[in-house]
């Protein structure tokens, strides 16, 4: 669990917050997720620009880096991956090591094609950071950040859906582990 791999999480926050990890910085949407897009006919429409319930005004309102809205939006397609696989795995598999497989599998590939879609609108513009592995150490800072702030709100509002941060906050430090 989470609480036994306290000290991986307070050393990972520390790696990748140290040296510079400079970015400019606007006003972000703050709570951006699948379920602050609307699609009505051919349009896209994105809403609720409140930012995070359990952050303050002041909080809400800073500028951020806009990785902060990717990496929520990251979480979130691991969040729908890992609901779908759930379902699924009530109903058809009998095998939890190979539906969490799926589950991984399947965000991964949707991750990719929305950073590869995210890249390509970024490209030359003020908010796109040159040096890869600033840009990697601020999207894996930000997803930490998030999925460990997904933990407390689960907490307090739906505890039923506190594995699905859990597993990303799990899933997160298992991948750091393998890439070192």
């Amino acid at each position: 669990n989470v609480l036994a791999r306290r000290n991986e999480v307070s050393a990972a926050l520390q790696n990748l917050s140290a040296g510079p990890l400079e970015a400019v910085k606007f006003r972000i949407h703050g709570d951006f997720h699948l379920g602050q897009i609307l699609i009505v006919q051919q349009d896209v429409c994105i809403v609720d620009f409140e930012g995070e319930p359990l952050r303050g005004a002041l909080a809400r309102n800073a500028k951020d880096t806009p990785l902060r809205d990717v990496a929520g939006m990251l979480r979130s397609i691991s969040y729908a991956a890992a609901a779908a696989i759930q379902a699924i795995e009530q109903r058809l598999l009998t095998d939890p090591l190979r539906a969490e497989g799926l589950s991984l599998a399947g965000a991964d590939f949707v991750s990719a094609v929305f950073m590869e879609a995210y890249d390509s609108k970024i490209a030359g513009s003020p908010a796109e950071i040159q040096d890869p592995e600033t840009r990697r150490r601020i999207v894996s800072l930000k997803i930490l950040g998030k999925a460990l702030y997904e933990i407390r709100y689960e907490a307090e509002f739906r505890p039923g859906w506190i594995g699905f941060p859990v597993h990303g906050v799990l899933n997160f430090l298992d991948r750091m582990s393998h890439e070192q």
